[in-house]
């Protein structure tokens, strides 16, 4: 039987743990000039980011060794489902070059996918302990959301290597309107205000059984103030639907956990509360096109309803596309291309919509085998007796598929797509027997 190395295994955790910690970050060294249109160069340029590092070494280690495993004749185990959903996905993207406007950008993009999907298979080969998983990510997450929050609280960049804000009087800054005031949202160090609620959201989610510590107290405070700071719509829907179903099954299952929940939503309770009074105007605003309530009239600002308006105008032309292109798509990353040879005199972007982005993108299938990924997450939870953690892993995936629902990051940046394959990850590992685990879960 074939026994892991103590020290391949500690450099196999290491790695994961360093993709973790600097997956949130979108700084890229381009390799090349843009291959489409894009709003963002970012979306349509070649370049190495930060997470790249560990994650090629992740993918070398873990090849190394399941080759090690075949060497003592060990048989490899069935592939996980999920990793072969994401690899299909990825698969999916290869296929739709052939059919792309911008050829050499799909390639890349689906390069990138085939990367996420090679991170997902060679974290649940790793076995990571989910405890630990959480733990880190929300270490990063709250170092994004205290920055955020100071930006916030200066209405301004901070000036931080790797920062990425914009200040509030340039054109495509990420800001909310209070009359003659200008409200920078809370970018942190990541690409966008939304993609940072949704790391803390996720993160929050997978804090949630371990409130009786006081660290993760602080922790859960630090993240709920940050994605109060982030405006993020997306994330707190997600949040609202999911965790409040994920508190009462804990509650019903743990009752040695009950005294440390019911301490710890006092104090998220009080903080979500300071946190709604000190933001209400700017949260208001961000509502007020979307439940059609708010101060008075005049709040309600013209650019969060053109911005509602756009989506929508986006998630018709992604539509008309997919029925266009129902078996490749127009090729994997090349959404802005198709935007800008359709004409419709809107900036070059992605579709704010993870399902109708990969329709669009390359066909049909890339939006069955994404709503696939939640039926299986379903199947799952009911097949058996779920463990604890694989329901707060399903919990955190939830809240995902519903930011998916009305973002694209999820998908469309590296940076959404390693949370991602993370979480479907630690869904897969949690189901793991705990005897098998490696030595450094």
């Amino acid at each position: 039987m074939y026994t892991r190395r103590v020290s391949l295994d500690r450099r196999m955790h290491g790695a994961v743990y360093g993709v973790v910690l600097l997956m949130p970050f979108s700084v890229l060294y381009p390799l090349s000039e843009p291959l489409g249109p894009g709003e963002v160069a970012l979306y349509v340029r070649a370049g190495l980011e930060l997470a790249d590092i560990p994650a090629g070494i992740l993918l070398l280690l873990a090849a190394f060794d399941r080759w090690s495993m075949w060497q003592d004749g060990v048989s490899s185990q069935r592939t996980p489902v999920f990793a072969v959903l994401v690899l299909s996905v990825a698969l999916f993207g290869v296929a739709s070059i052939v059919a792309a406007d911008a050829p050499h950008l799909a390639a890349f993009m689906a390069m990138r996918w085939l990367l996420a999907a090679g991170v997902l298979w060679a974290i649940i080969q790793v076995r990571v302990c989910p405890q630990r998983l959480a733990g880190v990510l929300a270490f990063t997450a709250c170092l994004h959301c205290v920055v955020a929050v100071l930006q916030v609280w200066r209405g301004e960049p901070l000036g931080l290597p790797g920062e990425l804000a914009l200040p509030p009087d340039r054109m495509s800054a990420s800001v909310v309107h209070l009359g003659e005031r200008v409200w920078l949202r809370g970018y942190g160090l990541t690409f966008h205000p939304n993609v940072l609620g949704g790391y803390a959201a996720v993160a929050l989610t997978l804090l949630i059984p371990l409130l009786s510590s006081r660290l993760v107290q602080l922790a859960a405070c630090i993240l709920v103030v940050g994605l109060a700071a982030t405006l993020s719509r997306s994330a707190g829907l997600g949040l609202v639907v999911v965790v409040p179903l994920l508190i009462g099954w804990l509650w019903r299952v743990d009752t040695a956990a009950r005294p440390a929940l019911r301490r710890a939503a006092v104090i998220l309770a009080s903080i979500t509360l300071v946190s709604g009074v000190v933001f209400w105007k700017p949260i208001t605003v961000r509502l007020a096109p979307v439940l059609e309530f708010g101060p008075s009239a005049g709040d309600r600002d013209a650019a969060e309803q053109l911005s509602l308006v756009g989506r929508g105008r986006l998630s018709a032309i992604a539509v008309e596309i997919m029925l266009r292109h129902p078996l490749l798509g127009v090729g994997a990353g090349n959404f802005p291309v198709a935007l800008e040879a359709a004409r419709s005199r809107m900036l070059p972007e992605y579709v704010h919509s993870v399902p109708l982005l990969l329709g669009a993108e390359v066909g049909v299938g890339g939006l069955i085998v994404w709503l696939a990924i939640a039926v299986w997450t379903g199947f799952v939870l009911v097949r058996k007796s779920p463990s604890k953690w694989t329901v707060v892993a399903a919990a955190a995936w939830s809240v995902l598929f519903i930011v998916s629902l009305f973002d694209c990051y999820p998908w469309s940046l590296n940076a959404g797509r390693l949370l991602t394959v993370t979480v479907l990850a630690l869904l897969e590992c949690s189901r793991s027997d705990p005897a098998r685990l490696g030595p450094g879960a």
